[in-house]
């Protein structure tokens, strides 16, 4: 029985050690995503004020 339970608590703290790493996974693929959008909203705004001032001669279209 004793043996069972070691074997048990072995794997419990397998399972604890996995869901850490997964969970810090997670963090980190959040903040790249978060990342990525903020550098993807920064080109577009950057590419609609080129835009408004190439084609609307100084006036903003749209």
């Amino acid at each position: 029985a004793d043996q069972r339970i070691r074997g048990l608590e072995e794997e419990l703290d397998t399972l604890r050690d996995v869901r850490v790493a997964a969970l810090d996974r997670a963090k980190a693929t959040q903040t790249a995503v978060a990342n990525a959008l903020n550098a993807a909203a920064d080109r577009i705004e950057r590419t609609t004020q080129v835009l408004n001032r190439t084609i609307g001669g100084g006036v903003a279209i749209g």
